[in-house]
């Protein structure tokens, strides 16, 4: 009894002592990935379940660079609901257009401060999806106090990186079905009839039934 009771116990520490550092692992990989997130990496998880960081990247252009593209300059100086909701169907695909461009309309003729609530999170959704800084500020400062350069600087990015209404930036997830299996039925090959052996050769007609009896027993 007294060799069955240590066993137990030893079984017991061992046991404690597994889940103890486990979660002393695990909280240790949380906070090295949240210390990550806020130092501004991106944590990216491989094939091979193995987690690596990668630095963010700068935009293409910069938020004043408007004259690099004066098409997209002048949409957003003199009308840019239209760049926002331009931006918005490159991000979301189409069907967006409109409605993100009249609530913008309408909350930018009211109160143009409070258009930034709107928009910055467009600039959120590009920065995320392409891995950019955070710059020169945050995406809501940047939409208050810049709101024209931000929808140009956007709109920049999504052209030069590919995003177009029929192949937005946030493709929606596609189920791969795999085909049918079609199992081929079951093929039945009927049994082989037993062929009744042909008269013999100088055998006379009237002697075969007598023959083939001689022959074939278990047929008789």
């Amino acid at each position: 009894l007294v060799d069955r009771f240590l066993v137990h116990q030893a079984h017991r520490f061992l046991s404690r002592r597994t889940a103890v550092e486990t979660r002393t692992k695990n909280a240790r990989d949380t906070d090295g990935s949240m210390a990550a997130r806020k130092a501004g990496y991106q944590i990216l998880v491989g094939a091979e379940n193995t987690v690596s960081l990668r630095e963010p990247a700068e935009w293409s252009t910069g938020l004043w660079s408007c004259c690099d593209d004066c098409e997209v300059c002048c949409i957003g100086y003199f009308i840019p609901s239209i760049l926002y909701g331009k931006n918005k169907e490159r991000i979301e695909g189409p069907g967006n257009f409109w409605p993100d461009c009249c609530a913008f309309a309408l909350i930018h003729y009211f109160c143009s401060c409070a258009a930034s609530c709107l928009s910055y999170s467009s600039r959120m959704s590009v920065r995320q999806a392409y891995n950019l800084k955070a710059q020169p500020c945050g995406d809501c400062c940047v939409h208050c106090f810049c709101l024209t350069c931000a929808l140009c600087q956007e709109a920049r990015e999504l052209k030069l990186r590919g995003a177009t209404p029929t192949n937005p930036l946030l493709r929606p997830a596609v189920q791969v079905v795999p085909p049918p299996v079609v199992v081929p039925p079951p093929v039945v090959v009927p049994p082989a009839q037993q062929q009744m052996p042909g008269p013999a050769v100088g055998v006379p007609a009237s002697q075969q039934t007598v023959y083939q009896a001689t022959t074939n027993p278990l047929k008789s």
